[in-house]
């Protein structure tokens, strides 16, 4: 979760659309791993880029699926020291996001990364899908297969747990 501190609000009210408001710094507490989803959105004849950041594999997943006026460039994966064994949190492209449970029922989330490393949101280390049950792709990079190269990264997980 990202936490703000209405002293730095950008206050222009209406200047973002309804319900909308902007922010010059936000805090996470969180040692999870988080996301960003760069969009390009067509208006008309033009088009915008937007960037949105995700604190969940289950606020990811509902990003994705919001693709009915937009195309995804590319998803990064913010990963912390205790996954990515350094000292900082780490941003990388993320080719690939998988979901299963571990032989003790832990929900895990596998994250493949454009370097071809597997992080593991698994308390033992878990990083191959073949350890999981019930396995399933929640994201895959649509530019890895060139040859089968969909307009919009595949989704098929609506809904995961938190």
């Amino acid at each position: 979760m990202f936490i703000s501190d209405e002293s730095y609000s950008f206050r222009f009210p209406g200047l973002f659309g309804h319900g909308r408001s902007a922010w010059r710094m936000l805090e996470r507490q969180s040692m999870d791993p988080w996301y960003q989803v760069v969009r390009r959105i067509c208006e008309g004849s033009g088009h915008r880029i937007e960037k949105l950041i995700s604190t969940s594999a289950s606020v990811l997943v509902e990003i994705l699926a919001d693709s009915k006026t937009s195309s995804v460039e590319v998803v990064q994966v913010i990963t912390p020291p205790w996954m990515n064994a350094t000292s900082l949190d780490r941003m990388e492209t993320l080719i690939e996001l998988t979901a299963g449970y571990d032989h003790s029922g832990e929900y895990v989330l596998l994250h493949k990364v454009e370097c071809g490393a597997v992080y593991s949101t698994s308390t033992d280390g878990t990083s191959d899908t073949s350890l999981l049950t019930e396995v399933k792709t929640i994201y895959e990079d649509p530019k890895r297969n060139a040859s089968m190269v969909p307009e919009y990264p595949t989704v098929l997980m609506p809904k995961i747990p938190e």
